[in-house]
């Protein structure tokens, strides 16, 4: 799950509409790759949609930092989401949202600063 390290990296270097769209259009290309179609799938587009919004909110800090903070209120978004919209069982909220924080601590505190350094680079 890439999406979320894509949406809040885009901000950061070209701005929240690129943000928003690479949020919007990862999830778009996870749909299609996998060829199913889900309501939690629009939910996590929005969740997206979210970690593009508050990284623009923090553009300027650390990006370990941004990144680490803006995962766990789409964790909390998505936990709301999963428990009160979709009905998930609490093992499949516990077990998804630790895997996703694990998962983005690690691409943030190992990737981030190196990704960002390209891409303004490249820009």
């Amino acid at each position: 799950e890439l999406s979320t390290f894509s949406a809040i990296l885009m901000t950061i270097a070209f701005g929240l509409r690129w943000g928003i769209l690479v949020a919007v259009l990862t999830k778009i290309a996870a749909i299609i790759y996998n060829k199913i179609i889900r309501v939690d799938h629009f939910f996590m587009m929005g969740g997206y949609v979210l970690a593009a919004i508050f990284a623009n909110m923090f553009r300027g800090y650390n990006i370990i930092l941004v990144g680490i903070i803006v995962a766990l209120f789409v964790n909390l978004y998505v936990y709301i989401v999963s428990k009160y919209i979709t009905m998930l069982s609490d093992y499949e909220i516990f077990m998804y949202g630790t895997s996703n924080m694990v998962f983005n601590f690690v691409l943030f505190i190992a990737f981030s600063e190196p990704m960002l350094s390209i891409m303004r680079y490249l820009a």
